[in-house]
Parts: C-alpha cells; structure tokens; sequence
C-alpha cells in the first residue's frame, strides 16, 4: 500500500483516536506514571512487533506514540492499528475488566477511522485485520457476492493507493442453453458452480463479485500488473472448462482482462470501461479465451460492429 491515505492530517487524527480509545497514565508526584497502562502496553507491542528496542527517542507515552505516528510507514501504521485492541485488553485486568463489547466498540471506531481515510483496511469479525480490503468467502452462496455498486466503490479505493489494480470480467458461454434445456434449477446449480470454480482460481488473491444479474462476474487483483491478471484470468478460464458446471450442456468462460499498468488507465472508470471492452472481444470472436486490454482499435471496431447486429441495433 502506498502512503496516500496517511497524510499529516490523518496521521493527528489517528493520534487523537488512540487517545480517546486508551486510557492515558498520570504522572505521579516523583515524575513517574502511574495507573492505566494502555499506552505502554502499546509502545512494548510495537517494539515487538517491529523487532526494534527502541522506536523512537523515549519521551514518555503517549508522546512516543504521538512520534511514532508521524514518522511511521503506512504498514507500521496499520502495525499500530491492530495492536490497539489487543494493547486494550492486555493492560486491563488489575485496573479494570475489559469485555468482548469492549473491543467490538474499539475495532468499530478503528473500521471508521480507516473507511474515512479510504483504507482498504478494515477489521474482520473474528477479529483480525484485513489489509488488502480482499475477503474471499469459500463456498459461500452466490447470492452473497457482492454486487456492482460494491465493485466500482472497491475499485475506486484500490486506484487511489497507485499500486497496479487488476481487473477480471467473465460472462459465461453456453449457459443459457443450460436454463432452456434443464430448467432454471440446473442454470442455479451452474452457476453456483462457477463461482466455486472461481474462487479456487484466484486462490484468496482476489475479491468475487457478481457484476450484473445472470452469469456475468468480476474479480478485482490487488498489486496485479496485466501480465498476472491475464494469468489468473486464464485459470478461470481452465477451470471452468474442465469443470464442466453445465452437466451435459458445455459452459465455458469468455474474460476480459484490464489493469492501471497500462497507459490511460488511471481512474477506476477507465479500468472498468477497458475491461468491459477486452470482454467483448472475446464474448464476440471465439469465445472461452481471455482477452487483455489494450485492444486494437480495428479489432475493437469490428467487435462493436457485431455486438450492434447481434442486439437488432445499426449505426
């Protein structure tokens, strides 16, 4: 990830909010601190964590952390975001009781802190911290994918941190003989299929999503350059094809591959727009092939000739 989302600015309110979420120690009557031991806990994680004794000139928590934010790379960043939580409940005990809703809460205003500064960052519900934004949900329901909305607003944040965003788009070939020939509960049983196939095929290296209603889908690549889209896009493609999910009916995969390595393609917009383009090419020349953008210009033109004829549409 790179620095963008922790400006000056965001790196203060990231100060204020550990304020405010951990208990600060008095300073007693002979210079030393005394009471809750949040902030210590905190820095001693953080030493851990980064394998350093001493992370910055000692002058006292929470001044060392207040430091600590404002030098710190974006990853030690996100090193003293997860250990927030965990800081909280290990300095508890003789001071105070710190519950399961205790840290619910603190995680909560951590995910809003990190939503507000467009983190791909968040808290899982189990606990954990998720730094590429990516949940792939083994064996879940097709129903449960995300959908378009949630796509071009994952986009948008993965652009923003200038890291080369890949981009799958697949439509299915053949399905809707599946639906015609065996009835819509063998086209549901295809489908969710597919989407068992696919996330088998990006190997938790990307985030599914169900791009429109039918058998149209997208994956996003987090740091994928367009020669490693186009590979997972190709794995797609192979186990789909091999896994044959329309029973007697043959179904395979036409893809669409795009990513912001590529030149003009600076914009979650242009990503999607090159992708959808690289999609037509191979849904309207052989089909169960994968097709990465840029596509040449004639190549494009006869391909947008053709969708026009297929949809009773001229001109």
């Amino acid at each position: 990830m790179g620095n963008s989302v922790f400006s000056a600015e965001n790196r203060n309110r990231l100060f204020y909010l550990v304020g405010d979420l951990l208990e600060k120690p008095l300073m007693d009557d002979f210079g030393g601190f005394e009471g809750p031991r949040d902030f210590f806990v905190l820095d001693e994680l953080l030493r851990r964590r980064l394998g350093k004794l001493q992370l910055v000139e000692w002058v006292g928590p929470p001044e060392s952390i207040l430091k600590f934010i404002q030098s710190a790379t974006e990853d030690e960043l996100l090193d003293l975001i997860e250990l927030v939580p965990r800081a909280k409940l290990r300095a508890g005990g003789t001071f105070r009781t710190v519950t399961s809703d205790d840290l619910k809460k603190i995680m909560s205003q951590l995910n809003a802190f990190l939503k507000r500064i467009d983190s791909v960052a968040s808290f899982q519900p189990d606990g954990t911290l998720n730094r590429d934004g990516f949940v792939a949900i083994q064996g879940a329901p097709r129903d449960q994918l995300p959908r378009k909305e949630s796509l071009e607003r994952d986009l948008r944040a993965l652009v923003s941190v200038r890291e080369p965003t890949g981009l799958v788009l697949f439509d299915l070939d053949g399905f809707k003989v599946v639906n015609e020939r065996n009835g819509y509960p063998a086209g549901d049983k295809c489908l969710d299929a597919v989407v068992d196939l696919a996330f088998e095929s990006i190997a938790r290296k990307g985030k599914l999503y169900r791009f429109r209603e039918g058998d149209e889908f997208a994956a996003t690549l987090r740091n994928a350059a367009t020669s490693e889209a186009r590979a997972t896009a190709e794995r797609i493609r192979e186990h789909v094809e091999r896994g044959n999910p329309g029973g007697d009916v043959r179904v395979t995969a036409s893809l669409g591959v795009a990513s912001t390595d590529q030149n003009g393609i600076n914009s979650a917009e242009k990503l999607l727009e090159a992708a959808e383009d690289a999609l037509h090419v191979s849904k309207h020349t052989t089909k169960n092939c994968v097709t990465a953008w840029p596509v040449p210009d004639s190549l494009l033109a006869e391909v947008r000739e053709r969708r026009n004829k297929t949809q009773g549409r001229t001109g």
